[in-house]
């Protein structure tokens, strides 16, 4: 598939319609079945639709998750915002995201377990997880890396950190 290179460098991920090529703009479906429209359609051999990057935010204190999200805001991706270990591979199941940003202490699953779980499947391993905790023990940070993350963050966190760290790993324009 050709991909359109004033879109790319924009973080945008190129798909194209269920493996087929497309003629035609009318062709194109308004909104997909997850519920998200397009976010541009590129000539360049085929039609190619640019869907918004999926940031997944794991903590299971609500303020947290909030406070990420509004950080989050007004850059080109879409948040899901998920309570639990559990909750999160159900997510990663359903949504499949760009990246995790990850609580570490939580019930039901730790972050490291959900990151150990992503980094063994070999169908998720390759999306980022970014570790956002309030350990800040080298002890922690190397169990992290040991688990698969790929990169540790501390709280409380800095608003524009969060921002370039969440642009870099998705190829954002900061």
């Amino acid at each position: 598939m050709a991909e359109c290179w004033t879109c790319v460098p924009y973080g945008l991920r190129p798909l194209e319609l269920d493996g087929e090529e497309v003629d035609f703009l009318s062709n194109v479906p308004p909104v997909f079945a997850d519920g998200h429209s397009p976010l541009a359609v590129c000539f360049a051999g085929t039609v190619v639709v640019m869907t918004t990057p999926l940031v997944l935010l794991v903590d299971d204190n609500e303020g947290n998750r909030d406070l990420m999200a509004l950080h989050l805001d007004g850059l080109p991706i879409r948040c899901e915002l998920v309570p639990d270990g559990q909750s999160a591979l159900e997510a990663i199941a359903k949504d499949r995201p760009d990246l995790i940003l990850l609580d570490v202490m939580m019930p039901k699953m730790s972050g490291f377990e959900v990151c150990r779980a992503i980094k063994t499947d070999e169908a998720l391993r390759e999306i980022p997880v970014v570790m956002v905790t309030a350990l800040d023990s080298v002890v922690d940070q190397d169990r992290a890396k040991a688990e698969g993350a790929d990169a540790y963050m501390v709280k409380p966190i800095d608003r524009e950190e969060l921002r370039e760290e969440v642009c870099s790993r998705l190829n954002l324009p900061a």
